[in-house]
């Protein structure tokens, strides 16, 4: 869950664009955000809704594990490029001049190739390592018009693309700027990976202008992001990993699908898992 925040006051959830819940542990979290204003429900306009009602975070998507978050001593902007066993736990290393920190416990929660990378040789790599995940490449743009829609949502309008989202649509946003948000297929994100983030949200403004038929006004702001793990194409099977006696547990969405609730079910068992083992 992600939100950019660029210029004109415009604001993109360029991430998950909404949360559903299907279990109850996650729909009472969500009415519980909703009451502290952390969360709203969106209903948007478009020929494709779920059952389930959509959620998104106030005033951007960036609130739900903000407001999650509020009583944890969260450090930010650090790259851990390495860790190490050590005889009583662990030691993370730090890209740059900032010091190593060690831990009794580790919690690994990156996507599963970049947890592979700093597992090692441990023995839960080899079963995370089974687990691929697939990119996709987001554009954002904006416009100081309305350009008169008539949807707020399209979902795989294309082989190319896989969301269309008028994020300014969504409560607590500003309508004007409007903001719009466009995701790309697995497919197509893959085969245009590597190209520079401009060039490939200069390719997607085409592929939207297409795909809605309308002549486009010129936007005053136009960007792409790169999630180069996006999406678990087969998901591990298992809520978390675990080496109790090592102190070291893995755990994320890609454990049991695409899904923000995967992954808050995920971190759920791998906390229930940690507090049996204290």
């Amino acid at each position: 869950m992600a939100t950019r925040r660029a210029e004109d006051d415009l604001t993109f959830d360029h991430g998950a664009p909404f949360v559903t819940a299907a279990h109850e542990s996650f729909r009472a979290t969500l009415t519980e955000l909703v009451s502290q204003d952390a969360a709203a429900v969106w209903a948007p306009t478009g020929p494709w809704r779920g059952r389930k009602p959509w959620h998104v975070g106030c005033p951007g998507m960036s609130s739900l594990p903000r407001a999650l978050a509020q009583d944890l001593d969260v450090k930010t902007g650090r790259e851990v490029f390495a860790i190490a066993q050590e005889a009583d736990g662990w030691q993370l290393q730090f890209t740059g001049a900032q010091p190593p920190v060690s831990a009794d416990l580790l919690v690994v929660t990156t996507p599963a190739p970049q947890a592979v990378k700093l597992l090692g040789d441990h023995r839960l790599a080899t079963t995370a390592r089974d687990v691929k995940m697939v990119p996709c490449l987001t554009m954002m743009t904006g416009f100081d018009r309305q350009l008169g829609l008539l949807f707020d949502t399209l979902k795989a309008p294309s082989p190319e693309l896989s969301w269309i989202i008028r994020n300014a649509s969504k409560p607590g946003r500003t309508r004007l700027p409007e903001a719009w948000v466009v995701h790309a297929s697995p497919e197509w994100s893959a085969e245009h990976l590597e190209l520079d983030k401009q060039d490939f949200a200069d390719l997607m403004f085409t592929l939207l202008a297409e795909t809605v038929e309308v002549d486009l006004p010129k936007p005053i702001h136009l960007s792409g992001h790169r999630w180069r793990y996006a999406f678990a194409s087969n998901p591990l099977g298992e809520t978390f990993l675990a080496s109790p006696e090592d102190g070291l547990f893995v755990g994320g969405d890609w454990c049991l699908g695409p899904l923000a609730e995967d992954a808050w079910r995920s971190g759920q068992a791998l906390a229930a898992a940690i507090i049996d083992n204290l």
